[in-house]
């Protein structure tokens, strides 16, 4: 089950042309069948109501560590804080509570 009581309007995005909505959505830490990798970035469209797009950590490449300021795709989802869609460059930005930025695209 994902959840996120704490809602607000820095964990979701609307685009320009109000047809997608992209949201962040985290375990429910008092499930025991949900761990961090059910934290997700879900992109919905607006008048179908149905997340057509999901990043989550669990369906990305593990990646190998080149410095000491990247992390792991379970760790950029965790805690995020605040999200923004550029719409012309169509890349996701996140910030996180350890005041990491990370920037998703295709």
């Amino acid at each position: 089950m994902l959840w996120y009581p704490d809602c607000s309007g820095n964990s979701l995005c609307i685009t320009g042309n109000k047809d997608l909505i992209i949201s962040y959505c985290k375990a429910d830490p008092n499930d025991s069948s949900s761990d961090d990798n059910d934290c997700s970035i879900n992109i919905s469209k607006i008048l179908t109501v149905k997340c057509f797009a999901k990043i989550k950590a669990g369906d990305l490449c593990k990646q190998k560590n080149a410095s000491k300021f990247q992390n792991t795709p379970s760790e950029a989802l965790r805690n995020i804080t605040a999200l923004y869609y550029d719409e012309k460059r169509e890349e996701i930005y996140t910030g996180n509570a350890q005041g990491l930025v990370h920037v998703w695209s295709s």
